[in-house]
């Protein structure tokens, strides 16, 4: 006797910020649940995908950022290596500021963190 493979369900899901590791977190359209570990993904997108056991799977990008860019490395899609590379030039700068800014938010006060980034 075998045993029947149950496909996972389908779930539309609209990105709305990124975690501190550039990971997609999204409300789960259909439920209204909140959707964290989206990987290669920007905040606006609409994607479609399933829950896996440590995270998501994207499966398709149906409304994609107009600050996405196609990855220039030939096994980006496989490999997962690069986090970031369909983000563009200037949105990957502004990540990177905003994770840095974050992170000295413990030790310095707004215009030390200021002072530093111009």
């Amino acid at each position: 006797m075998s045993q029947q493979v149950l496909s996972p369900s389908l779930s539309r899901v609209q990105i709305e910020r990124l975690d501190r590791d550039g990971l997609g977190i999204g409300t789960n359209l259909d439920t209204g649940k909140t959707i964290n570990k989206i990987p290669k993904v920007l905040p606006g997108e609409s994607i479609c995908g399933y829950e896996k056991k440590n995270g998501f799977q994207v499966t398709s990008i149906e409304t994609a950022s107009s600050e996405r860019v196609a990855a220039i490395c030939p096994v980006y899609d496989r490999c997962g290596g690069c986090s970031f590379q369909h983000f563009g030039a200037q949105r990957t700068l502004n990540f990177k500021r905003d994770l840095a800014c974050d992170l000295l938010s413990s030790v310095l006060d707004r215009d030390q963190i200021q002072w530093a980034f111009e």
